[in-house]
C-alpha cells in the first residue's frame, strides 16, 4: 500500500465525527434509495404478468428522474465539513505533498466512507426488501379483490 492511500485511510477515520457520520449515513441512504427505486418494476410487474410496454416505459422514466435527488444528497453529504478537510490538506501541502498526492488523499479519504455508505445502504436495502415486497404483494391482492367487487357490483348494476 502505497503512503497516500495509507494517509487517505487514516484522514477518513480520524475525523469520527459528524463529517464522517454524514458522508456514510448520505451514502447509505442514497444507495438503499436508489435500490428500492431499481426494484419497483420488479414489485409492479411480477415475472408473471403482461406488461404493457408504454406503461414499463413511465415507470422507468420516474425512476430516471429518482436518481437526481439521490445524487444530490450524496454530493452534499460528501461535501459536509469542506473547510475541515480543506484544512488538513492544506497542511499537507505546508508539509510538501505534492498536488498530485494530495488529489489522491482526498480521492481516498471521499471514497472510503462513500463506499463503507454503499456498504451500508445494500444492507439496509436487503434487511428491508422481504418486508417491502409483502407490503406490495398485500397492496396488489387488497387491489385485486376491490377490482373485483367492483366489477361484480357493476355487473349486478348492469343487469337491473
Amino acid at each position: 500500500m502505497s503512503g497516500r492511500v495509507a494517509v487517505g485511510l487514516r484522514l477518513a477515520w480520524a475525523g469520527r465525527g459528524p463529517r464522517t457520520v454524514s458522508v456514510v449515513g448520505g451514502a447509505a441512504v442514497a444507495t438503499a434509495l436508489l435500490l428500492a427505486a431499481a426494484a419497483i418494476p420488479g414489485a409492479i410487474y411480477p415475472v408473471d404478468t403482461r406488461r404493457d410496454p408504454q406503461e414499463l416505459a413511465n415507470v422507468w422514466a420516474v425512476l430516471a428522474f429518482s436518481v437526481v435527488p439521490a445524487v444530490v444528497l450524496l454530493k452534499t453529504a460528501s461535501r459536509t465539513s469542506a473547510a475541515n478537510r480543506d484544512s488538513r490538506l492544506a497542511a499537507l501541502r505546508l508539509l510538501g505533498v505534492s498536488v498530485r498526492d494530495t488529489a489522491m488523499i482526498s480521492a481516498v479519504e471521499s471514497g472510503v466512507l462513500a463506499q463503507v455508505g454503499a456498504v451500508t445502504g445494500l444492507v439496509l436495502f436487503l434487511a428491508a426488501a422481504p418486508v417491502v415486497m409483502a407490503l406490495v404483494a398485500a397492496g396488489r391482492t387488497s387491489q385485486r379483490l376491490s377490482m373485483t367487487r367492483t366489477s361484480s357490483r357493476a355487473r349486478a348494476w348492469s343487469r337491473s
